[in-house]
């Protein structure tokens, strides 16, 4: 009786998610699903952090890059919602594209 090695599929859709993903351009499901789990877990951490309001704050991440864009009423709050979403595991780059909402009198 003979034996032969087969390839270890799962190793290879590991490695090959990012080569399929870059040609055709659509993330794949794994991706997708790494993208969603940053997005919480920088959510996450907005919403815990003492002096931000972060309910107008919108989070969108691609590949560790985290996009931030909504509005805050204190200049101060942007930089402090930016600097805590660079210190989240997983973020590689943070793209800031929050405005100060001017509050009418």
């Amino acid at each position: 009786m003979s034996a032969l090695a087969q390839p270890d599929v799962a190793s290879d859709s590991v490695a090959a998610p990012s080569a399929k993903s870059a040609s055709s351009g659509k993330p794949t499901k794994s991706m997708r699903a790494t993208n969603r789990l940053l997005s919480k877990s920088v959510i996450r951490t907005l919403s815990r952090t003492k002096g931000l309001d972060s309910t107008h704050i919108f989070v969108k991440a691609a590949n560790g890059d985290v996009t931030l864009s909504g509005t805050v009423t204190d200049p101060d709050q942007i930089d402090l919602a930016v600097k805590t979403v660079q210190g989240v595991a997983g973020v590689k780059s943070v793209r800031n594209l929050i405005r100060l909402q001017v509050q009418s009198s």
